[in-house]
């Protein structure tokens, strides 16, 4: 009977969130509300009509209804944004006024609002300028990042030459390498250090921020819906979800920051310079700043409550980022085997040496994958802390924004050929790597990705060693060639769907 009691509550609650919802949907609208279609199923919003094919559907309205309209995510009223002029006003013109997050059930319930990507005002900011104070330090030239990318790209190359060696990579799923070398370079960032790639501890703590993701794709319809929550068994994967960023930070996140300090207590029990904290990391700079300031007594938003939030943010965002990033990348040069050519000789004429400047041809190759794989179609939400307009349209406070990255990525401003994959658009008449206004992939402004300049040189130092020892091809099923499509899976991020290709040594083909 308690059972039955438990689904008749649910229900009883999930009614008064639908009648919530016919509420404040047949509200009288104002001619200064953005426009936008009629919703169809109350309490559901538009999410129905959004979950097959986001994007298309993005431009079908943005045709009818133009570069600011509404949309319903269950009853929460957002705000898409279009066009290169309406973004730019959004996200740099009036930055400051838009860089709040808006409140999220999910950033509550597993964030406890902390952290870097659900905050805002001092305390997001705060948070940020330490992590991009850091960050640029260990993507300067001679910084960490290098070493860190240097073995992770050796180890990844390793293990692929293994497999050539064994006639195991005619037919190969890279992603699972890929994954993990890409998360070494985060954990060490992050932790200041290097752990063996076998390490059980690194691959379980890869696995359970996988996971993470996985169970997310599903879990984030919670942010609209929190009512979802609430009934019996885990629908959308949201329980599961919630356990495993408990575990992540309980059982990962937490011992190597407790290591860190351990370090700093020492430090400072040895007489020694307690303004500097080794190794030098994301999490050690905090704990350091976060001491410094307590003992100035200077006001911070730097806290142990925010710590660990912060730090798994960043790991996850270079994580999911990168690995995906990276996939798309040799996903696209096996579609074109002529650019993979033009790039690993651009490669091996600057001997492998990771110097960015170098690589024009390369990085313009990277910009046109992330162009057209436009990983983040619909990036985190944005909002104002107060009423405002967009586009002469009343926008009430705290309400979702959404950019539509994809109406710059496609849009006019690319050229007469957006849907053309042509590396060149990003080369200018001085043979110079030009980036466009309109080229935005880590977003802009106040909320732009605060790992922009590591994800460069990342990704680049991946593609310089893979590329400088093999090549990828299309793999064949009884001798027919199999080009596995260039399609996606809508999530969290956009993803390539799983495939395999062909690798060989370079130089020779099979």
């Amino acid at each position: 009977m308690a059972d039955l009691s438990d689904v008749s509550t649910s229900l009883a609650l999930g009614l008064v969130a639908v009648t919530l919802s016919l509420f404040w949907l047949k509200r009288k609208n104002t001619s200064r509300d953005p426009p936008g279609p009629p919703v169809l199923i109350p309490g559901f919003g538009h999410l129905l009509q959004m979950s097959s094919q986001p994007v298309q559907q993005l431009r079908l309205l943005r045709q009818r209804y133009g570069d600011v309209f509404r949309l319903y995510m269950g009853s929460y009223p957002v705000v898409i944004v279009s066009g290169a002029e309406m973004i730019a006003d959004v996200l740099q013109t009036r930055g400051a006024e838009f860089s709040h997050r808006p409140p999220s059930f999910l950033a509550e319930t597993l964030a406890n609002n902390k952290g870097l990507l659900n905050t805002s005002g001092s305390t997001w900011l705060e948070q940020r300028k330490t992590m991009i104070r850091t960050l640029k330090m260990q993507a300067a030239t001679g910084g960490h990042l290098e070493t860190y990318i240097g073995k992770a790209a050796q180890r990844l190359t390793t293990q692929f030459k293994s497999l050539v060696d064994s006639g195991q990579a005619d037919m190969l799923d890279v992603a699972p390498f890929i994954k993990r070398a890409v998360f070494f370079v985060s954990f060490s960032l992050a932790f200041g250090r290097q752990l063996d790639f076998d390490s059980e501890f690194l691959i379980s703590y890869a696995n359970h921020y996988d996971h993470f993701f996985r169970c997310l794709n599903l879990a984030v319809l919670t942010a609209f819906m929190p009512w979802i929550s609430w009934l019996p068994g885990d629908l959308v994967g949201y329980k599961k979800c919630k356990e495993t960023a408990e575990i992540i930070v309980k059982n990962y996140v937490e011992p190597e920051i407790a290591r860190l300090k351990s370090i700093v207590n020492n430090n400072i029990e040895d007489d020694k310079d307690s303004s500097t904290v080794a190794p030098f990391c994301l999490a050690s700079v905090y704990i350091d700043e976060m001491r410094q300031k307590e003992r100035e007594g200077t006001p911070t938003c730097l806290s142990d409550e925010h710590l660990p939030i912060t730090i798994s943010d960043v790991i996850a965002g270079s994580f999911d980022t990168m690995s995906s990033g990276l996939c798309w990348m040799l996903l696209y040069l096996i579609h074109y085997t002529d650019v993979q050519e033009t790039c690993r000789r651009e490669i091996l004429d600057n001997d492998c040496d990771l110097d960015i400047a170098k690589y024009v041809y390369t990085q313009a190759v990277i910009m046109e994958v992330q162009r057209h794989a436009n990983m983040a179609p619909m990036p985190p939400a944005h909002c104002c802390d107060k009423d405002t307009e967009i586009g002469g349209y009343f926008v009430p406070k705290n309400t979702a924004i959404i950019i539509n990255t994809d109406s710059l990525l496609m849009g006019p401003e690319v050229g007469d050929d957006p849907t053309a994959f042509r590396p060149e658009r990003f080369i200018d008449d001085e043979g110079k790597l030009h980036i466009p206004k309109w080229f935005i992939p880590f977003s802009a402004g106040k909320r732009m990705c605060i790992g922009m300049a590591v994800a460069r040189k990342e990704l680049l130092g991946f593609i310089i060693e893979l590329l400088s020892k093999f090549q990828f091809s299309a793999p064949k099923v009884n001798g027919r060639e199999c080009m596995p499509p260039l399609e996606g899976i809508n999530g969290i991020s956009h993803s390539p769907k799983p495939f395999h290709l062909c690798v060989t040594l370079a130089g020779q083909r099979k």
